[in-house]
């Protein structure tokens, strides 16, 4: 558990030169080039386990287990990839890691906000709502309380919408504008 408070990967195979690994693919892949799952796991000396002398539930917890290490090394990675290159990568489904452009990754950061704080905001008035009020839930004081941060939500959640439209409304100007300048030459 401290590895991974201390950032590094759950588990370095003692050949595995850590900071080595991450700056060799930080330098090696380019912007939307994808770092695949053999290459991640062959570099982290994940290998597929040898049946020999093993029952089936053996394997599946060998199997199990360096599922977890290269969860935990991904994400290492992830992050180092990240504060120390300042290349993000991004989880393509059964492929691997997509190295994502610089000039998506504003966009992309504040998407991914933008819908983690409705989620977050939906949630906690979705729990708000559904508290219970009578015998044994709010008293009438509480119940106020639950009513006034059910208001403070729901302007958050009017503020978040409304900064929404109005990124929205930017980007689809921007590329208007460079549509424009596509077709007219400028």
């Amino acid at each position: 558990m401290e590895q991974l408070q201390e950032k590094k990967p759950f588990v370095t195979p003692s050949h595995l030169n850590w900071d080595g690994l991450v700056a060799t693919i930080a330098d090696t892949f380019r912007p939307k080039d994808l770092i695949s799952h053999a290459y991640l796991k062959e570099k982290f000396n994940i290998v597929t386990p040898s049946p020999d002398n093993k029952t089936v539930e053996q394997l599946l917890e060998i199997i199990e287990d360096q599922e977890g290490v290269y969860r935990a090394n991904c994400s290492a990675l992830r992050e180092d990839l990240l504060e120390k290159h300042q290349v993000y990568i991004r989880s393509s489904h059964g492929d691997g890691y997509y190295i994502m452009p610089a000039g998506e990754q504003t966009q992309y950061a504040e998407q991914k906000g933008f819908e983690g704080a409705k989620r977050n905001l939906d949630m906690a008035e979705k729990i708000m709502k559904n508290v219970r009020t009578g015998p044994g839930g709010l008293n009438a004081h509480e119940l106020q309380e639950n009513r006034r941060a059910i208001m403070r939500i729901n302007a958050l959640q009017d503020a978040l919408e409304k900064e929404k439209v109005k990124q929205d409304r930017e980007l689809e100007a921007e590329q208007v504008q460079l549509e424009y300048n596509r077709i007219h030459g400028h």
